[in-house]
């Protein structure tokens, strides 16, 4: 009996973890896909139209800063973050797929998901303002990004919550 135990036990942390391979590495593609697709299509006074991505809106705020040059400052600086957060989250995805992660690497793995969350949403605040003023469109990089944001927040977090389901367990 105790033998068909462990191997049950084995089959199904083999499978869960398959599982979570596989959504770390689909969120991986997805967040990078979204960080290259076009972000927002921004129109000025001229009527131009200038189509920007998640990673290229940090850079832009501080080239052509518009008429609040300390928002702009701010905005971008945000990006640039949200940029670098993106791009950490995408290694600490990739250390997912491998086996054993320490103490250390679910730390890190797990603050990255919830700083990627955080940026995410305070993403589509600066979407939902600049749809307000009429001088944004929403074009597919955000949806896309944010739908890997939510499976590496599930796939990010699963490392940190099968640790505590473990110790919980004795």
């Amino acid at each position: 009996m105790a033998a068909e135990q462990l191997d049950l036990n084995a089959r199904v942390e083999r499978l869960e973890s398959l599982a979570v391979r596989g959504l770390a590495t689909f969120a991986a593609l997805l967040l990078l896909a979204g960080s290259v697709l076009p972000y927002t299509e921004i129109s000025d006074q001229n009527s131009t139209m200038t189509t920007t991505t998640i990673a290229s809106m940090g850079v832009q705020a501080f080239i052509e800063p518009g008429d609040d040059v300390a928002f702009s400052v701010l905005f971008g600086g945000a990006y640039l973050v949200l940029a670098i957060v993106s791009l950490l989250s995408i290694i600490a995805l990739i250390s997912i797929t491998r086996r054993g992660l320490g103490l250390g690497m679910t730390r890190f793995v797990t603050t990255m998901m919830v700083l990627l969350v955080l940026g995410a949403l305070g993403a589509w605040l600066m979407m939902s303002i600049g749809l307000s003023k009429g001088e944004w469109t929403l074009e597919p990089g955000l949806p896309v990004f944010s739908v890997g944001v939510l499976l590496a927040a599930t796939a990010g977090l699963a490392p940190a919550l099968r640790r505590l389901w473990s110790e919980s367990l004795g």
